[in-house]
């Protein structure tokens, strides 16, 4: 098939006389394959964090958190206005604080005391707005009469096992010796005036016992801070410990549609329905500064890295001068025997167009290999130099979590054509500029 003279000539320049590949050309498309594919990896990876933390965080703490600042006493009437809204698919309320939990191994007998956050749920899970049960990594979800439900983190620390029992102190244990009056032996002596002192109290002190709680679980959320932080026990247990009756701290809810602006909106509509004094919080609401910061870190790396395009663009261009330079006489000769300045112009515009296709193209075929394969590179890092680029107690997370999207992936595909093709615009138009008569004075 016979190519356009640009398309034809476009090519030739790829390549030398003498051998198969120029290695001008081989370092222009290399610097725009290793742009391409960084910003893929890095995108990828940035989304995969994103997207995992978001799946973590609702998996715990479900769409919306609804409480009203104190105590929430009907929690069954509005968790049965809540339940009436079309997009809620499930309402569950909760109580959440500190306790003092003092755990003694009894197989090293060290004994530690520690601070957990403990959660009281409901001890029937069916149709809950939190997705705790599957959680379970050893053990069972066993949280009736004195079960409790520890992390796998702190598991590890404390090297507790499914049957270990541990003590834990609430606020309801908080006053500790808790002060009382009862009337004391009658005083020896008079008083100065001469009537007998009267009796005096005597101050006496009660002791409020610890509640002892049985391992029955260990669960695993992914995220470090959840799974050594914080403890599970049925709803009567935590408001029990926290003296609130038949009250709750909050209510969870979890909705069909996990997408934010539905979420929003529905938080919105919640607010009007249940009336002033009412807080409703979406996920994103409770967890601000760590979503915000995952953000800007992306852009950030997503801005980073196309610089490096950038730089590829630019070797390309310079690349592109010095085959002007070099090709000036077959530029004259071309101009002579009556080129337009507009198809000279064109043939190094493709010459651009076609670095910046392929190059791309191999870059995002090497971006993708690289994200599938990204924890088994991993671990060959960490076996052959002994460092570990994605530790969990600094990223939370036991992976390298990654998503690929391939709406973002082809709009970096474009970008790299595009940077290819307005780098090669201004060489080109210096070729297209080209006095023939100068180019062949000495030929």
């Amino acid at each position: 098939m016979r190519l356009p003279a640009e398309w034809f000539l476009a090519l030739r320049y790829l390549r030398p006389r003498r051998s198969m590949f120029s290695a001008i050309t081989l370092l222009s498309v290399a610097g725009v394959v290793l742009g391409v594919a960084v910003l893929i990896v890095v995108l990828s990876v940035m989304s995969g964090f994103s997207d995992e933390l978001e799946r973590k965080i609702i998996g715990f703490n479900a769409h919306l958190v609804i409480d009203n600042g104190h105590i929430i006493r009907d929690a069954e009437g509005m968790a049965a206005t809540i339940g009436e809204e079309p997009a809620v698919r499930a309402v569950t309320p909760y109580v959440q604080g500190r306790v003092v939990s003092r755990y003694q191994n009894e197989r090293t007998g060290i004994t530690r005391v520690t601070t957990p956050v403990l959660r009281g749920i409901p001890e029937n899970l069916e149709g809950a707005a939190v997705e705790l049960a599957d959680k379970v990594r050893y053990g069972e979800f066993d949280i009736a009469g004195n079960g409790i439900l520890v992390g796998r983190a702190w598991a590890a620390r404390m090297q507790a096992q499914i049957g270990d029992t541990m003590l834990i102190y609430g606020p309801h244990h908080m006053p500790g010796m808790r002060a009382g009056l009862r009337r004391g032996p009658e005083p020896e002596g008079v008083a100065t005036d001469g009537e007998p002192e009267p009796p005096r109290a005597e101050q006496v002190t009660t002791v409020s016992l610890p509640d002892e709680y049985v391992i029955t679980g260990i669960f695993a959320t992914g995220m470090e801070e959840l799974d050594s932080e914080f403890f599970l026990t049925s709803l009567f247990n935590m408001q029990r410990l926290y003296d609130l009756g038949e009250g709750v701290h909050c209510i969870s809810v979890k909705l069909d549609d996990a997408d934010l602006v539905h979420v929003h909106e529905t938080a919105q509509l919640l607010r009007g329905q249940l009336g002033d004094g009412i807080n409703v919080s979406t996920w994103m609401d409770l967890n601000p500064d760590l979503f915000n910061a995952v953000a800007m870190e992306r852009i950030v790396m997503a801005v980073l890295m196309f610089l490096i395009m950038i730089v590829a663009g630019f070797g390309l261009a310079t690349t592109l001068i010095t085959i002007t330079v070099q090709k000036s006489r077959e530029i004259g000769v071309l101009k002579a025997l009556g080129a337009q300045d507009g198809q000279v112009m064109l043939i190094f515009s493709l010459h651009g167009l076609i670095v910046g296709f392929f190059g791309s193209l191999l870059g995002a075929a090497v971006g993708l290999f690289l994200v599938t394969y990204r924890n088994l590179f991993r671990g060959i890092i960490a076996e052959w130099t002994g460092i570990d680029v994605f530790p969990p107690a600094v990223y939370k997370f036991p992976e390298i979590p990654a998503v690929i999207q391939w709406d973002t992936n082809l709009l970096i595909i474009l970008a790299a054509v595009a940077v290819c093709v307005l780098a090669a615009l201004l060489p080109a138009y210096q070729a297209s500029r080209l006095d023939p008569v100068k180019a062949l004075r000495y030929e």
